[in-house]
């Protein structure tokens, strides 16, 4: 299944843009911590290996290519560049730690006598706190947005990622794909 997941974070973060220009970003992402609760409560609810599995990897890895994606793109509409290394460093840790405290959630809940199930339930309702909470915060986001300019529009095309690859930003996209795939490997143990 975690190929599954793989595919369909990619196929997410190449059409990130896309959405997000019509929902607006807060919006999809909202959206998105919505895809990763009901997967969450789908790995948690099903019994056995079918098209429910896939489903639900579906929406993970949607969920996930969009807000690896676009979390830190808002996060540079309200700080300033100098600050951008301080605020994603801290996104990075927050991210990792909510990867990291699972598990021990997942251990306090089995020892209070519930069930692994339970702890995917308790996740998938977090993730639709943060949905809500997106669609709260979108005003105050554009509000204090430094540049309150409209958003540039946020699609790629294949011409665009074309350059991309073919630029000197390849060995940086080559990076985080190599990162990215060591820390699915660490967390699949």
């Amino acid at each position: 299944m975690l190929l599954v997941t793989t595919i369909s974070t990619i196929v997410s973060v190449y059409f990130s843009g896309y959405l997000s220009d019509i929902f607006g970003r807060l919006r999809t992402l909202a959206a998105a911590c919505i895809a990763i609760s009901a997967s969450l409560f789908l790995y948690g609810w099903l019994d056995k290996v079918g098209i429910g599995l896939i489903v639900a990897s579906l929406l993970l890895g949607f969920g996930w290519g969009l807000t690896h994606t676009l979390g830190p793109i808002v996060l540079t509409r309200l700080v300033s560049a100098d600050e951008r290394v301080r605020f994603f460093t801290q996104l990075s840790i927050f991210v990792m730690a909510a990867f990291g405290l699972s598990p021990v959630l997942a251990s306090f809940l089995e020892k209070s006598g519930y069930s692994v199930r339970d702890a995917f339930y308790v996740t998938a309702a977090l993730c639709v706190v943060s949905a809500i909470l997106f669609f709260l915060l979108d005003g105050s986001v554009k509000a204090h947005a430094i540049n309150p300019r409209t958003e540039a529009p946020s699609r790629i095309t294949l011409a665009t990622l074309s350059g991309v690859l073919t630029s000197r930003a390849l060995l940086p996209v080559i990076m985080v794909c190599i990162g990215a795939s060591v820390f699915a490997g660490i967390n699949n143990f």
